[in-house]
């Protein structure tokens, strides 16, 4: 497989893994792959989440809303040590739940 970085330099790197598109919604259960056969599975993408606003879908970089809080939803503070709420259970910016917006228990990162 070969990996190309930002620079545009690409090198050789060994992977046991390969991703394959396929056209339509259904996925045969085995591909034939230099004479062998491989079972497939469905590829599901790890969500992004921001790390400026705590909301899924894009990073900070792309960010355009406001920076907050990753306890609650207020104004970041300057050290996240120094939050004034750290002692009361965190609440979720995406869905008002007991965890931090980063947790994978989250029922949307679920969904």
């Amino acid at each position: 497989m070969r990996r190309s970085s930002k620079d545009r330099k690409s090198e050789i790197v060994p992977s046991r893994s390969v991703c394959i598109k396929f056209a339509g919604q259904d996925l045969p259960n085995f591909v034939s792959l230099f004479d062998t056969k491989h079972a497939v599975s469905c590829y599901i993408p790890e969500i992004r989440t921001c790390y400026n606003c705590y909301r899924d879908g894009h990073i900070s970089k792309a960010c355009r809303s406001n920076a907050r809080c990753m306890r609650y939803d207020e104004a970041p503070h300057p050290d996240s040590n120094d939050c004034s709420l750290k002692d009361v259970p965190p609440r979720c910016i995406n869905c008002n739940k007991g965890h931090l917006p980063t947790s994978n228990n989250c029922p949307l990162v679920i969904k």
